[in-house]
């Protein structure tokens, strides 16, 4: 006789695995110090951040690349080139600057330097709607409809959640992800 909890416990299973996967990726992240710049650590974060999310069917027309946009200046993109050809979704990370992909088209991740705040409005009204997660820096950045904003706390990188506009575009974040977080907003 067929055990009606066997699916339930493979769900289980597979959502204490990703956990604790995780946990352990962002526990392995250094903390902030003189000798990790704070930009390499961000690249850290955006792509630990990055594995723990579901697009929609269909929301990735680059089968082969899973694509990470930049907005900031070159120092930023230099940081964010050590990502290239790491592994997210089960496929090679590609880096590029937002200006490379007109209206966010083929990216999947959007990361926006604190440099870039003054102008957060008019990026994010770029891809309203399109299921890119946006990560940034600064206060304002969820509050201006961002979805994951980093900012350092006591020496470590924490991050914040709106989950209200990760929602409205389709994206799914890990409970895990949102248990980490420091505050969400809905």
């Amino acid at each position: 006789m067929p055990n009606r909890n066997a699916p339930r416990t493979r769900r289980l299973r597979r959502n204490l695995r990703l956990g604790t996967a995780l946990i352990l990726c962002l526990a392995a992240l250094p903390r902030l110090s003189t000798a990790v710049d704070p930009v390499a650590l961000r690249a850290s974060y955006v792509l630990s951040l990055s594995k723990f999310v579901t697009w929609p069917s269909g929301a990735a027309p680059d089968a082969g690349h899973f694509n990470i946009c930049i907005q900031g200046d070159e120092i930023v993109n230099v940081f964010f080139e050590q990502l290239r050809d790491k592994q997210a979704g089960g496929r090679k990370v590609a880096v590029s600057p937002l200006s490379s992909h007109p209206g966010g088209s083929d990216c999947q991740v959007l990361y926006v330097h604190g440099s870039e705040l003054w102008r957060i409005g008019t990026i994010l009204s770029e891809i309203a709607g399109r299921p890119i997660l946006t990560i940034g820096d600064g206060e304002p950045f969820i509050r201006a409809g961002g979805m994951i904003e980093l900012k350092p706390e006591g020496g470590r990188l924490v991050f914040e959640i709106n989950l209200a506009t990760a929602e409205r575009t389709g994206l799914k974040l890990s409970s895990q992800i949102l248990e980490l977080a420091n505050q969400i907003v809905r």
